[in-house]
């Protein structure tokens, strides 16, 4: 994952809004949005003003390491996010994590090939009893996996990215096809439905012909 996806993950999972966020860092919004986008790479002195906001920068450019800085407010932000989720809200994110890769590739392979994964970290991204990492959610996302959905079961299933306009295209033409056969069965059971009662009307004629 690129430093801006790291950057962009943060602010967006530990604060309400890009605004809240720019009022406590001290950081502009117009640079922001520039560092989060990927059409500007953090300062010295930005990145100084990230790690007094609670971000590990060793995570932010490496990828490496807890998300949140040890300081007093990287805690603050770790303990908010540990309270948010208890043990059952947790299980909860595992089982949409593994629903939304069941119900969108073929074989947990697929998904590791696709996603250019290990076998160990995915097992031990949906086995363990803590949430997702930080970078298999970025992974999930731009898989295509809307991260609300994942932590509130809120929102849209698919993220707004080229992935997720792809996955949900074929979602809608997979149902569409549902559809279309269930359509096509029910026609067929109705046909047999009418030559059944034409044959006993014409049984029935028959019968009262012959007597």
């Amino acid at each position: 994952m690129e430093i801006f996806e790291r950057l962009r993950f943060f602010v967006e999972n530990n604060f309400n809004s890009t605004r809240i966020f720019c009022e406590l860092s001290g950081i502009d919004k117009s640079q922001i949005c520039r560092y989060i986008s990927g059409n500007m790479q953090p300062s010295a002195s930005i990145l100084q003003k990230l790690y007094l906001i609670g971000l590990n920068i060793n995570w932010l450019l490496s990828g490496n390491g807890s998300i949140f800085a040890d300081n007093p407010k990287g805690n603050e932000l770790k303990a908010k996010h540990e309270d948010k989720y208890s043990d059952d809200t947790i299980k909860e994110v595992k089982e949409r994590v593994k629903q939304w890769i069941s119900d969108n590739f073929t074989s947990l392979e697929s998904f590791i090939e696709k996603n250019k994964l290990s076998p160990e970290n995915l097992l031990n991204e949906l086995e363990s009893t803590s949430l997702p990492t930080p970078g298999f959610m970025l992974c999930l996302s731009k898989a295509g996996c809307n991260i609300d959905w994942i932590m509130n079961g809120e929102g849209k299933v698919y993220s707004n990215n080229d992935e997720g306009f792809v996955l949900q295209t074929k979602k809608r033409i997979s149902s569409e096809n549902i559809n279309e056969d269930k359509e096509l069965q029910m026609e067929m059971f109705l046909m047999r439905v009418e030559e059944r009662v034409k044959k006993v009307i014409r049984d029935e004629i028959s019968n009262y012909e012959s007597d």
